[in-house]
């Protein structure tokens, strides 16, 4: 709608109604010169919202999720090469530990940004306190971290905790600024930041491999550092400013959206955790490890996820706001369909591979691969609530994406709980599959809701 004001302002002999004031009297602000208070960038840089400029950031945003995805399997897989197994299992317990705090952080920070794509003056208030809120956080934690690892006798598990203690900050840093960046409209920015940490990574471990250094706590530590330094850089060169002070009024204004944002993701872990448990009392933990092993077979499947994601919820954002709504469901719709069939389809090829190529890469590989049509069930629900659940946060619904992530959690488990009674991982794996499709109706019912009430809403 036309602000009646700014009609008059650029035309006089327009008449002044009564119940408006003078727009002579009309005061403009100047802007900030802080980044966090400038213009976000102009077309030229993030692009217009047509279909060209809207793929052109979404290649962006799938090229920068690939990339930060391949630096952590290349810390990981060097991990893995340069220890025993027992120094890679006290390692990869402690790096799940970060991944939580990670993505808790993601849930009060880079969400609420997200979802004020396409108004510039929201995210230009929001970025400084949202990184400096990454960073509040980060200390925090890393300081709980510090305590943790006085209790912890294992050498690695200690070293590893006190290294991303102390680099927390940083990391939770990286990962809120790649989310400005999405906001933002400019991905290449996240694409180049994640790409100097990949080859400070990469520069570090040829380093340590000359050295002889390569442990799985060096390996660690020289990912926590290029990230860390990455962020740094990329926040100076692009004068994002994060503010300490702005952070308790930002998340007071926000918490309507972050805690129920992190309160799903909480649900979400505990409910995973609980399957594991399941699984490993009911059926066995060899069990758990061949579920598990599959469900890393399907890695590039939750790549695609994630940046689905991080790209639906900035553009669907952007096109609710200039009404087109209808266009951006329908797509995720097809979508969420996609996403659905795409498991079956990895499935069909991981079981056309030659046991003997595949036992060259993977000795179990005849185990997972008996298991993975089974598991692809339970990806193929997951893929399906992945394309709902960027419909809820562009419609801004938390509420709603709650509630049916608390109903699917719930029904996952119990679900589970049946799958383990027969004591095989066929029927384990089958019984979480079933309830993790249990939950896709709460999701769709969810975005309906949210629908209609965004409807009513611009009706009044």
């Amino acid at each position: 709608m036309i602000d009646d004001r700014l009609l008059r302002a650029e035309n006089p002999s327009l008449a002044v109604l009564p119940s408006q004031p003078d727009p002579s009297n009309l005061k403009i602000e100047k802007p900030h010169a802080a980044r966090n208070m400038i213009p976000l960038p102009s077309p030229s840089d993030s692009g217009n919202d047509a279909g060209g400029a809207r793929a052109v950031r979404g290649l962006a945003v799938y090229a920068d999720q690939a990339t930060s995805t391949l630096t952590n399997f290349v810390m990981t897989f060097l991990a893995l090469q340069s220890g025993s197994s027992a120094e890679f299992g006290s390692f990869i317990l402690v790096y799940g530990a970060l991944q939580i705090a990670i993505a808790a952080n993601r849930a009060v920070t880079a969400e609420p940004l997200m979802v004020e794509a396409g108004d510039s003056e929201a995210l230009a208030r929001s970025t400084g306190p949202a990184t400096g809120l990454a960073i509040v956080n980060g200390i925090g934690l890393g300081l709980l971290g510090v305590l943790l690892s006085t209790l912890v006798a294992d050498d690695v598990a200690r070293q590893t905790i006190l290294i991303g203690s102390v680099l927390l900050p940083g990391l939770l840093l990286l990962d809120t600024t790649r989310f400005v960046f999405f906001a933002e409209g400019r991905p290449r920015r996240a694409l180049r930041m994640d790409g100097l940490w990949g080859i400070l990574l990469v520069g570090g471990a040829l380093g340590l491999g000359a050295a002889d250094a390569l442990t799985p706590t060096t390996v660690f530590l020289t990912w926590a550092v290029a990230g860390s330094l990455s962020a740094t850089i990329a926040v100076v060169i692009d004068r994002i400013v994060p503010s300490i002070r702005g952070v308790v009024p930002w998340f007071r204004s926000t918490v309507h959206l972050s805690g129920r944002y992190l309160g799903e993701e909480l649900v979400k872990t505990g409910s995973t955790w609980l399957v594991f448990f399941l699984v490993a009392r009911g059926v066995s933990v060899a069990a758990l490890g061949v579920l598990s092993g599959a469900r890393i077979l399907f890695g590039p499947l939750n790549l695609l996820f994630l940046a689905t994601h991080a790209y639906g919820v900035t553009e669907g954002t952007r096109m609710i706001r200039e009404s087109k709504g209808p266009h951006f469901r329908r797509v995720m719709y097809g979508v969420s369909v996609g996403l659905a069939a795409l498991p079956f389809v990895l499935a069909l090829i991981i079981r056309s591979i030659p046991e003997s190529l595949g036992q060259t890469l993977i000795p179990t590989w005849v185990d997972l691969a008996s298991v993975v049509y089974l598991v692809a069930i339970r990806v193929s629900a997951i893929g399906a609530i992945a394309g709902l659940r960027v419909i809820l946060r562009a419609y801004r619904a938390p509420r709603k994406s709650l509630h049916a992530e608390v109903a699917g959690s719930i029904a996952l488990p119990a679900a589970t709980a049946v799958g383990v009674i027969p004591g095989t991982i066929e029927a384990a794996a089958i019984g979480t599959g079933i309830g993790q499709w249990i939950g896709v109706p709460f999701w769709i019912r969810a975005v309906r809701r949210a629908v209609s009430t965004d409807s009513r809403t611009s009706r009044n």
